[in-house]
């Protein structure tokens, strides 16, 4: 089963744009050297979670511009905040119950996301030397999840430190599963010691 790892925090709305607004995070599939594992209680606009087991980093997200070439969906003005920080995404598994399901809307349209399951927890980051963060935006707890939309298309993208690229093909899995992200106030961290862009399979 393979998913995009384009986190969709907003989208820009002027296609084509020269300037777009960097309300994207593109996640790139990375190697951490750190062993992290932890136990974290994690509450989100989608409730609360408590004793979540969090694993080692297994994407690194530089906030990004995108332009849309081709889409087989209408394409939405739906528009996110501008990004300054990045995000490290840790692998993160949690107890049931999980939340039901989600209304969402973004630019590729209105629909209602199931069957969530908890897999990441993305922390702010930045780029190079320690830094103070610049756009107040704290974790994000992200979901696998069954999407409606048969999304396929092509965009263009232009990160913030990591450069650009152009033609990336974006598209869900064949079984529908995508990363539904969650804005997070701050989490509490009960234990932790030593011890987890492109399409990828899902943790």
């Amino acid at each position: 089963m393979r998913s995009v790892w384009l986190a969709f925090l907003g989208i820009v709305t002027a296609i084509g744009s020269a300037h777009a607004l960097r309300d994207h995070q593109q996640c790139y599939q990375a190697k951490d050297p750190l062993a992290l594992s932890g136990v974290i209680d994690v509450e989100s606009s989608l409730g609360v979670a408590p004793g979540c087991r969090l694993g080692k980093a297994i994407l690194y997200c530089d906030p990004a511009a995108k332009t849309v070439v081709s889409a087989n969906v209408p394409v939405q003005p739906v528009s996110g905040r501008g990004l300054l920080d990045g995000r490290i995404c840790y692998r993160l598994r949690c107890k049931r119950p999980y939340p039901a399901s989600a209304p969402v809307m973004d630019q590729f349209g209105a629909r209602t996301m199931t069957r969530l399951r908890p897999r990441l927890l993305c922390t702010p980051a930045v780029n190079g030397p320690p830094a103070p963060l610049m756009d107040n935006l704290d974790h994000l707890a992200c979901f696998k999840a069954s999407d409606t939309v048969a999304l396929k298309g092509k965009v263009d993208v232009d990160t913030l430190d990591l450069g650009a690229k152009s033609g990336c093909t974006i598209a869900h899995s064949n079984r529908g599963a995508v990363i539904f992200i969650v804005r997070l106030p701050k989490r509490s961290l009960t234990s932790c010691g030593p011890g987890y862009g492109r399409g990828q399979r899902m943790p």
